[in-house]
């Protein structure tokens, strides 16, 4: 895992996530795949007993109603509390 993946890991694991009704993050799809890194740490390490993670891709729609995961720019994490 890198190193940015780490802090950013750290940092949202110091805040009191519990408290928040729907968090959301933007995480930016680089060509290195520490956006995924992420993605994948944050799916294995989280409560699933207490919260439902949700990724949406965001970026430029070409003919589609939503963006596809090929033509997204970044991801939108919510952290819902179940």
């Amino acid at each position: 895992m890198s190193t940015t993946v780490q802090k950013v890991t750290a940092v949202l694991l110091g805040k009191k996530i519990r408290e928040a009704k729907g968090t959301v993050f933007r995480v930016p799809n680089d060509p290195g795949g520490e956006g995924k890194a992420f993605i994948r740490a944050l799916k294995q390490y989280l409560n699933k007993d207490d919260y439902r993670l949700r990724v949406r891709f965001r970026g430029r729609r070409v003919n589609h109603d939503h963006t596809r995961k090929e033509d997204a720019k970044s991801f939108s994490i919510y952290l819902d509390k179940k």
